[in-house]
């Protein structure tokens, strides 16, 4: 009886010194916080070959960076147009903006969308330009030939 109060009290100790490590100083209290996705849900209209496909009900996630002065959308679950046999999520990441008057204000000459994180330049969204005022958000741009417009409002 004796040994095992003796070995449960060694396994203790050494617990006891395992948590009792010096620290090195080469730890930080930088606190890193990460950005919030503002969720918005509306339509989204693309011309596709002349004709124009809305389909409403696409949710639209915006990822604003203050640091780097970007933002990324995030479109989920659209389907283009209707002969998409599934639905995708898809990135324009990285949009610059300028903010002022509770407006703010993006831009891109273009930028490849991502999907899965994986980069799909043949549709880079070309001329973007949009704008987030109060509860809505609007854009423009051409994924690849198909010129498409997005119009939401907070979720």
């Amino acid at each position: 009886m004796k040994k095992i109060i003796f070995y449960a009290l060694l396994g203790a100790l050494s617990l006891n010194f395992i948590s009792c490590e010096e620290e090195d100083g080469n730890e930080t209290n930088d606190v890193v916080i990460k950005p919030v996705e503002t969720r918005y849900t509306g339509t989204i209209n693309v011309n596709f070959k002349g004709q124009a496909t809305d389909t409403e009900g696409v949710d639209c996630g915006v990822l604003k960076d203050d640091n780097k002065k970007t933002i990324d959308l995030n479109l989920y679950q659209v389907k283009f147009v209707p002969q998409m046999p599934l639905t995708i999520d898809l990135t324009i990441p990285s949009i610059s903006f300028q903010e002022s008057n509770n407006e703010i204000k993006f831009s891109a000459d273009s930028i490849a969308p991502t999907m899965g994180g994986n980069p799909y330049p043949d549709y880079a969204a070309k001329k973007l330009t949009g704008i987030i005022t109060g509860d809505s958000i609007w854009f423009h741009c051409s994924f690849g030939d198909y010129p498409t417009t997005y119009q939401g409002n907070l979720k």
